[in-house]
């Protein structure tokens, strides 16, 4: 888990992080990525489409969060295997606010 500060009050409208997953990361072992804040979920994805290897940096659009109160200006992401991937690194993340 890791957790950034976000400025409020705001809409969260896109979410991007950098990832870097050792081998394997397919289909059947892959990384569950879920965003959150204190009050809210905000997103879930995977690595499973995300070659491995590299760094790739993975893109959430056309998010609709509110970030309206002090609950929501820390977001925390939680990493969960699937299968047995490879080593996860990941920097970031960098959100958009309307």
């Amino acid at each position: 888990m890791s957790d950034i500060a976000v400025p409020f009050p705001g809409i969260l409208r896109t979410l991007k992080i950098a990832v870097m997953i050792g081998a394997p990361n397919d289909g059947s072992n892959y990384w569950s990525i879920s965003v959150a804040t204190a009050a809210k979920s905000v997103t879930l994805f995977t690595t499973a489409a995300l070659a491995a290897g590299g760094w790739r940096t993975k893109t959430v659009t056309n998010l609709v969060v509110p970030i309206t109160e002090a609950a929501d200006i820390i977001m925390y992401l939680y990493a969960t295997k699937v299968g047995s991937p490879g080593a996860l690194y990941w920097s970031g993340p960098a959100v958009l606010l309307e």
